[in-house]
């Protein structure tokens, strides 16, 4: 996360740490505790390979007792959630690959005469200025 204290102080290394990263979502994860409160943050970041994937997730905050017991849980499930990113992973990828798979042409061949036909028909639309009206 951004630190805004150093924003202040040095933001061209946070336009450059901005710039790196290409998808940034922050929310906020209710705990069954009362109170207590998690900041999850998910990254998309590109890099030479593709595309990294980051998750997360901040203390607990909230009453006390609430926290402890919150990020004592959220301990005890990072397996089960590194299980649920690394599926996730496996459905962009294979989402990825079927769209590629049946991916459309990047270039459609369009003749200098379609062009100047579209051309035609776009300006024959647009009214013509009475010089006589001010």
């Amino acid at each position: 996360m951004i630190d805004n204290q150093r924003a202040l102080e040095r933001p061209d290394r946070v336009d450059a740490e901005l710039d790196a990263v290409d998808f940034v979502v922050q929310f906020l994860v209710p705990t069954p505790l009362a109170g207590a409160i998690c900041q999850v943050e998910i990254r998309l970041e590109e890099t030479d390979l593709g595309t990294h994937f980051a998750e997360i997730i901040g203390k607990s905050t909230g009453p006390l007792l609430a926290r402890m017991t919150a990020d004592a849980g959220m301990k005890a499930r990072q397996d089960h959630i590194r299980e649920l990113v690394a599926t996730f992973k496996k459905h962009i990828e294979d989402d990825q690959s079927v769209r590629s798979q049946s991916a459309l042409p990047t270039e459609l061949p369009i003749s200098p005469s379609e062009i100047a036909t579209a051309a035609r028909s776009a300006l024959a639309e647009v009214p013509q200025a009475n010089p006589g009206i001010s």
